[in-house]
């Protein structure tokens, strides 16, 4: 089970996402945008091999290559979270070892590094590309009602630079004598009535 951060609804505004459908997991995703950026965060769940909704590991690679190379397309930041099913705590496990070398293929990397499963496998993961800027950091609890425990993730959101100021000139019209036979161009750019406004986009 991962645990999203909470954000306050005026800090954020839920932008409309929409996500491919795959026969061998699940997959929702919600693209939040703050006042500094953009995230989007793509919500996983592989059902278990007990499942009767289960289906081969082989239909589950190329499903989640295709969703990979979907989400390679976003624009901004993104994080992919949820319940695989794969014991990641494994690394000579067959699937284990196929799944780690396919999302290195997109530079992706995995956080989790401890047990979310009360038989002390590794189900629940955080993905995020290998150069986010998000600076993941994952910590879980044992106190849970369930038999996964809390994944909890903290990102490190960085500030948009602001672009550099832009200066436009403008003239009081009400200024102008359009009566003067006097008026004309040299007389307008020298006028001192002419302004500069700087404003910041």
């Amino acid at each position: 089970m991962v645990v999203l951060p909470f954000l306050s609804a005026n800090l954020f505004t839920q932008l409309s996402s929409s996500t491919p459908q795959f026969s061998s997991f699940e997959a929702s995703s919600v693209t939040l945008k703050l006042p500094q950026a953009k995230i989007s965060v793509f919500n996983i769940y592989r059902p278990p091999s007990s499942s009767a909704y289960s289906v081969s590991n082989s239909t589950f690679l190329r499903d989640f290559n295709e969703f990979l190379s979907f989400a390679a397309t976003t624009l901004h930041e993104f994080i992919i979270a949820g319940d695989f099913n794969i014991h990641l705590d494994n690394p000579t496990d067959h699937l284990t070892s196929k799944f780690l070398s396919l999302i290195s293929s997109f530079n992706l990397t995995q956080h989790v590094n401890f047990p979310t499963h009360n038989r002390n496998h590794t189900l629940d993961l955080v993905i995020s590309s290998s150069d986010t800027s998000l600076a993941p950091s994952v910590s879980t609890t044992l106190c849970s009602p369930s038999d996964h425990f809390p994944v909890f993730t903290e990102l490190s959101v960085n500030h948009t630079p602001l672009p550099p100021p832009t200066s436009h000139s403008f003239r009081r019209l009400h200024s102008l004598d359009t009566g003067s036979s006097s008026m004309n161009s040299n007389h307008l750019s020298s006028s001192p009535t002419l302004k500069t406004l700087s404003t910041v986009c």
